[in-house]
């Protein structure tokens, strides 16, 4: 009730709520500056254009790793911009490093990373090889927040980073999206595109504002099913589309995203527990390879992955896990290069993504919200030893 409280205090003090979440949001992750947008996939497309603003000559394509969420191709599709897709290691679920340094670099705008799941990829490196090559780096961190290398966050390195406040993740507010960067000029050029944007309708607010209050209703675990069967909330599912709006963030949803914000520590906590518990309780199940995390990396699982070894027995695992309560997931079904979407802006001679279709062919994720107990896992891990 208390997040929902703040939301409604949100409406009241719209400007104060936002510049106290904003100072927030640069506290915690050590960053000068941060802008809020209407979803993470806005916040994309402010960074692609401000980049084409500095970027010299013809540099019009973005690198993308082979399997990631489809909202980062359709993102650079509607920036009016190509995509490289470059293969991804299925044991880490990051770019093949070798593979990345190979890649032609003489268009490349800039490379995007992925952190899928709160798991970090090797963000130093990436972001050498990008410097390196002088292209700008995204450090996508929409499915991260709380994720760190070292002693930094995942959404902090390279030129400019992004957090997504959309549903399902960490701290959510149904819609959001956040950009931070150390850098004066970014910054300078991001803030004008910002403080552009049209409000967004208020009918679509008050939309998000029901939806946010039902998903927070029916998470825990065992009424999984109910949030699943609404199709408002669109759970569960991954769409390429361009036709979504790109505007700025409502204060109403910002005091429910500040609220929970507040008590970032507690969730992230909460979330590292059970994935954690998962990667315990899954050693040395045969049928089953569990995902490789950097040695100075600490995920923060927005959900726990794992890959079926046999494919043909990915399904029946998926099944035996809803039947029994579980809201496991396949993610995305198809390599981003095998998207028919992007043909059109996909250069596809310098793109390879052999790596990425077996991983959709194999991959399951595992719940993790605070609201997952120890006998939910117990439930999973046991279905997941029967059936895999």
């Amino acid at each position: 009730m208390r997040d929902i409280a703040a939301c409604i205090g949100g409406a009241a003090t719209p400007k104060r709520t936002l510049e106290d979440f904003r100072a927030a949001v640069c506290s915690k992750f050590n960053v000068r500056h941060c802008f809020f947008t209407s979803s993470g996939r806005a916040a994309l497309c402010v960074l692609l254009e401000v980049f084409r603003e500095l970027a010299p000559g013809n540099r019009d394509e973005v690198v993308i790793p082979s399997y990631t969420c489809y909202s980062v191709p359709s993102t650079i599709a509607k920036s009016g911009l190509r995509v490289l897709v470059r293969d991804i290691d299925p044991e880490t679920l990051d770019y093949g490093m070798p593979g990345l340094k190979e890649t032609d670099w003489r268009r490349v705008l800039c490379v995007m990373t992925a952190n899928l799941y709160g798991i970090p990829n090797d963000l130093p490196e990436i972001s050498r090889v990008a410097k390196e090559n002088g292209a700008f780096l995204i450090d996508d961190a929409s499915q991260c927040m709380g994720g760190m290398v070292g002693s930094r966050f995942s959404g902090t390195f390279g030129d400019a980073g992004v957090f997504s406040l959309d549903k399902g993740k960490n701290i959510t507010s149904m819609q959001g999206g956040i950009i931070v960067t150390d850098s004066d000029e970014i910054a300078s050029l991001a803030g004008k595109r910002v403080a552009a944007l049209p409000s967004p309708p208020l009918s679509s607010v008050i939309a998000s504002s029901m939806k946010l209050m039902a998903y927070a209703a029916f998470l825990n675990p065992r009424m999984y099913w109910l949030p699943e069967s609404l199709p408002f909330l669109n759970l569960g599912t991954t769409i390429y589309t361009t036709e979504y709006p790109v505007e700025a963030y409502s204060a109403l949803l910002g005091g429910f995203g500040a609220s929970l914000f507040r008590r970032f520590d507690e969730i992230t906590a909460a979330r590292v527990g059970n994935g954690l518990a998962y990667d315990k309780a899954l050693a040395g199940v045969k049928g089953l390879e569990r995902i490789s995390i950097g040695k100075s990396s600490r995920p923060v699982y927005l959900r726990y992955p794992a890959l079926v070894r046999d494919k043909g027995r990915r399904d029946s695992v998926l099944a035996r896990l809803k039947e029994n309560g579980i809201g496991a997931t396949a993610s995305f079904p198809r390599s981003v290069i095998d998207l028919e979407e992007i043909g059109g802006i996909l250069n596809r001679a310098g793109s390879s993504g052999r790596n990425g279709r077996g991983v959709a062919e194999r991959i399951i994720t595992l719940p993790t919200h605070p609201f997952v107990t120890g006998r939910d896992i117990e439930k999973a891990v046991s279905v997941i030893k029967e059936t895999a």
